[in-house]
């Protein structure tokens, strides 16, 4: 590998949010993208063959531990050149050439991200850490920056419940709940939950974001609002409907609401709530969530955020010693394959291809998204390695043992346990 090209900033800008966001998706958040992209040299086009035997095979010596002969393209042809980091091009076949932007900010990422994933524990990938790192045109968030939003947030706290990380990231909370599970599995967060009893009218809400609205004149608007945000103030983010309205009833027992006469009228409220954000609907048991950092991995999630601090402000002395690192990573088959191996053998893919687990990981879904549809499922369980056509497959699989039933809604089937 040639010398480290001289930064050609003098006067250095601080990257975008947009172009953080570019480098990770393409090279932050796996190992093997990244030392594809840390072997690519400027102004030579790759051609689909020379990006798997030159840039990925090669570098791990006489003993491959991973061969992925479609790997190297997919990630180019998917995730590099969308994020602006190469240029596919078209001569006598298609080929790939690395841009200003992925040979000096990517690169240089690169070679930090493999430096601490060499530092992170064998059972514990740049996924792992970061979420998926594959481009997804119709989503406007990325993983990576998701997961080192709430890395700082926690960082900066010692601990915060779901709703208020949602409410402070901006992350709907299907998406944080996502995010928490994932990190719990991987041992870099904890979380603890205070539970009530199981929910007797199954029907039950939780708070969507922080609640702050208020009603006057003696209506039970008034009444239901002032009670949410007493519940607010007491830590109270999940809450029954049935508590809700006894508690409601309660507090307002001086004043003639007819609660228990008017139900309906309460039920309306609460669902306008719901399609106004403030409110979802919950039937678990909790009531009140503690997510804080493993004191373990603290360490680790500083690191991460100091790399990610570097990235932004890019400075050419990070820059270059991204390049440094990278250089050395690539001259070291042995560190290679130890890369390699950590990627694949952590990865979703690889874990999620049995049937029984993927059985067992869209039952739990289910039990808290009954009636979600295919599409739902695939998007909600991507995270876990299933794909669109393995969900398919073992939905049906599912219905043929008697484990699910669907309902067919405008031609779209609606899936619950039986």
């Amino acid at each position: 590998m040639s010398a480290v090209k001289p930064s050609s900033h003098e006067n250095f800008q601080p990257l975008t949010d947009e172009q953080v966001g570019s480098l990770y998706s393409a090279v932050g958040c796996h190992e093997g993208k990244a030392i594809v992209l840390g072997g690519m040299s400027p102004n030579y086009r790759y051609r689909a063959t020379e990006l798997h035997r030159d840039l990925f095979v090669g570098p791990q010596g006489d003993s491959p531990v991973f061969i992925g002969s479609n790997n190297p393209y997919e990630w180019t042809q998917n995730s590099f050149v969308p994020n602006g980091l190469v240029k596919e091009e078209h001569n006598d076949c298609r080929e790939y050439l690395i841009t200003d932007f992925g040979y000096e900010e990517g690169r240089s990422l690169a070679g930090w991200q493999l430096d601490l994933s060499l530092d992170m524990p064998d059972s514990i990938s740049l996924r792992g850490v970061l979420g998926m790192s594959k481009t997804r045109p119709d989503k406007t968030t990325r993983p990576a920056i998701d997961r080192l939003n709430i890395f700082r947030m926690l960082d900066h706290n010692a601990s915060l419940s779901a709703v208020e990380l949602s409410d402070k990231l901006g992350i709907n909370k299907r998406t944080m709940t996502n995010n928490i599970d994932w990190l719990v599995k991987q041992g870099i967060v904890e979380y603890d939950a205070v539970h009530s009893r199981q929910l007797a009218s199954g029907i039950g809400y939780e708070l969507a974001r922080h609640f702050d609205l208020s009603a006057n004149g003696g209506s039970m608007r008034e009444a239901i609002y002032g009670t949410i945000t007493e519940m607010q103030k007491d830590g109270r983010t999940v809450f029954s409907a049935s508590d809700l309205l006894t508690n409601t009833e309660n507090m307002y027992s001086n004043k003639n609401f007819g609660i228990d006469s008017h139900r309906k009228h309460a039920y309306q409220i609460l669902n306008e709530l719901i399609e106004k954000g403030h409110l979802a609907k919950n039937n678990s048991p909790e009531i009140k969530s503690e997510i804080s950092l493993n004191p373990f991995m603290r360490t680790i999630v500083r690191q991460i955020l100091d790399v990610s601090d570097g990235v932004r402000q890019n400075h050419p002395d990070f820059t270059r010693e991204g390049h440094l690192i990278m250089n050395e990573i690539l001259a070291d088959d042995e560190m290679v394959k130890e890369l390699v191996a950590k990627a694949f053998k952590n990865s979703p893919e690889a874990n999620g291809k049995s049937l029984a687990l993927r059985s067992s990981n869209i039952k739990k879904y289910l039990e808290q998204q009954p009636g979600a549809d295919l599409s739902k499922i695939a998007e909600d369980l991507s995270e876990q390695g299933m794909t669109k056509s393995s969900i398919r497959e073992t939905l049906h699989i599912m219905r043929k043992e008697g484990q699910l039933t669907s309902v067919k809604n405008k031609n779209i089937n609606n899936w619950y346990l039986v």
